[in-house]
């Protein structure tokens, strides 16, 4: 972990003119979206004179600025799944919780002609503007879309590099922020292909297309094969644009916002979760069967790599006396993750992807979670362990993060004492 003063000096590293370049032209595009968006919001959406002004400025700094349109107000080509009552699941923390009324989006069907795009967002771009996929019913005021082609946006217009692309004939896009993150991958992107199996052969004939980062991850392509062992695969490189002339889209059935802007916390609202996909996902790897199993091991979820430290060695020492082994996702196979979550009677360990598999976990299982208190609200895996029947309870600790992005690296210091309490009520809760 860095100490206060290698941070302030990493600050203060000289930068090259390319940089200083890269950063001034940034700055000017957020004012830039931040004086459309009032504009916009005081005189209307239809003005020549924001266009005009947005052209000048993609001409100065070598940038094409698009018009948003949110996916979700185009017209889809075809209707998969309506739009159903749900729940979102807040964490227990010490002992309480909260269950809110969400609204689970539409799934449709996008067949779209000569976009550009790249892995990391759905996000496409034509002549006529871009299309994003946010997440319904929350305001994209709070949301960040920039990956894939989006450099940077307001709430009304994006900027994308006007650069070369690479011309693709056809496609089923299989990507999305976060695509080589196990819960991305898992509960927001490959659930998908349970619609796309119900369309026309012709159709499902697309290739579809993964971002690089998965092609070498076994367990990624694994969970792919679940779903469609058969389909055809084009890789998209990340550091590449594709202009794809004919585009097959699905909007995640499993949605939330992977970054937000500025210092916006997460809600209990912002995470829409079917219950119908995760029983799906049982079923194609046979939990369904397992669901009268005995399972008695108490797992650890540690991590090999230094994303996000803390005090981990002192922690595996407390849990390991307690009778909890570490397991490490990242280095299994598929069935290796599923016969392990199916056989845990307890589960403890921090926040991250590896709490994605829970929809392995047997109904009755208890765990123990920490998160950092600014988003004591995030509900992903809370509302994903009430759908497979878990008591999942929650502590957190205090963080030096001021927004999402900062917290996927920011490293912490968890208390001992209090981790050794809420051990102790797992323990004896699991054992009355």
């Amino acid at each position: 972990m860095q100490s206060i003063q290698e941070r302030f000096a990493s600050r203060l590293a000289p930068l090259s003119l390319v940089a200083w370049r890269d950063r001034i032209r940034g700055a000017l595009a957020r004012m830039a979206f931040w004086l459309s968006d009032v504009f916009v919001s005081r005189h209307g959406s239809r003005t020549r004179t924001i266009h005009l002004a947005m052209r000048i400025w993609g001409f100065l700094s070598k940038k094409t600025f698009l018009a948003i349109t949110w996916l979700d107000d185009s017209t889809p080509t075809m209707r998969l799944a309506d739009a159903e009552s749900g729940i979102s699941v807040a964490p227990t923390l010490a002992g309480r919780s909260d269950v809110k009324s969400v609204t689970l989006p539409a799934i449709a069907l996008y067949a779209l002609r000569d976009v550009t795009l790249a892995a990391g967002a759905p996000a496409f771009a034509s002549n006529g503007g871009i299309l994003i996929e946010r997440v319904p019913d929350v305001e994209v005021s709070r949301c960040s879309f920039v990956g894939g082609p989006v450099l940077a946006h307001g709430n009304s217009f994006a900027a994308i590099p006007r650069r070369r692309s690479v011309a693709l004939k056809r496609g089923f896009f299989l990507a999305s922020y976060g695509y080589a993150n196990w819960y991305h991958w898992m509960i927001e992107i490959l659930p998908k292909l349970r619609y796309w199996q119900e369309l026309a052969p012709a159709l499902r004939a697309y290739p579809l297309l993964v971002g690089e980062d998965i092609v070498d991850q076994t367990a990624f392509l694994e969970a792919l094969t679940a779903f469609a062992a058969d389909a055809e695969i084009a890789v998209l490189k990340k550091d590449e644009l594709y202009t794809v002339g004919h585009l097959l889209h699905i909007n995640s059935p499993n949605p939330s916002p992977v970054n937000l802007r500025g210092s916006h916390q997460m809600r209990v609202t912002d995470f829409f979760m079917r219950p119908s996909a995760i029983q799906d996902w049982r079923q194609r790897v046979g939990r369904d069967s397992l669901q009268k199993s005995s399972p008695g091991r108490q797992i650890f979820l540690a991590r090999a790599h230094d994303r996000r430290p803390y005090n981990q060695s002192e922690v595996l020492d407390m849990f390991g006396e307690a009778g909890f082994e570490p397991v490490y996702f990242d280095q299994m196979s598929l069935r290796e993750q599923i016969d392990t979550m199916a056989s845990a009677r307890m589960i403890a360990g921090p926040t991250g992807a590896a709490w994605a598999n829970l929809i392995f976990c047997t109904p009755g299982a208890q765990a123990l979670c920490w998160m950092a208190e600014p988003y004591r609200e995030y509900s992903a895996y809370s509302t994903i362990a009430h759908i497979v029947g878990v008591d999942l309870r929650y502590l957190t600790y205090a963080t030096t993060a001021r927004s999402t992005g900062d917290l996927y690296a920011t490293g912490y210091q968890l208390d001992m004492a209090t981790l050794e309490r809420e051990l102790a009520g797992l323990l004896a809760d699991a054992a009355g």
